[in-house]
């Protein structure tokens, strides 16, 4: 089975917000954990930035915020 074939409905769905100060990697740790894969270049996060990583057991919403 396909992971685009499972209805939200039927998986559990998590909300995780990265919070911490400005330039210490929130960004970063994200882009490594979905794309396995670390750049040294950037942009400042403005705002709230979102992530979603489906699997078949549950759905993980990333919130990686702009640090203060």
């Amino acid at each position: 089975m396909n992971i685009s074939e499972y209805d939200d409905d039927d998986i559990p769905n998590y909300k995780i917000i990265i919070v911490g100060r400005t330039q210490s990697g929130k960004t970063k740790f994200l882009t490594r954990y979905k794309f396995g894969s670390y750049n040294d270049d950037g942009v400042t996060t403005m705002g709230v930035d979102s992530l979603l990583i489906k699997t078949p057991k549950a759905k993980f919403s990333y919130y990686d915020t702009a640090g203060q």
